[in-house]
């Protein structure tokens, strides 16, 4: 079996692509002009065009990620122009 791969949807790929390059210092490939993707960021995966968002209202999917400094993780998030919808939050699962 190969690995798996998570897609997310995206109104805006070239915003998307600047967001993550810039907090997390990601880079992507291009698929034609409705898909990105993403390696070697501890998932593997991308974004594709979409009028629809993934939101946790909607029940999305939880994506957790880690930081040696959450402030200064959370600066570069407000800076790119994000949000979160909780500040700081202790997740602890059994199987990590």
């Amino acid at each position: 079996m190969g690995g798996i791969k998570s897609l997310f949807p995206a109104k805006d790929l070239e915003a998307t692509k600047a967001f993550f390059a810039k907090v997390f210092g990601w880079s992507f490939v291009d698929y034609g002009p409705e898909h990105i993707a993403f390696s070697n960021e501890g998932l593997d995966g991308g974004f594709f065009q979409s009028t629809l968002s993934a939101t946790s209202e909607n029940g999305s999917a939880l994506i957790v990620f880690y930081s040696n400094d959450l402030g200064g993780t959370l600066s570069k998030v407000k800076n790119a122009g994000g949000r979160w919808g909780n500040y700081k939050t202790n997740i602890c699962f059994p199987w990590w």
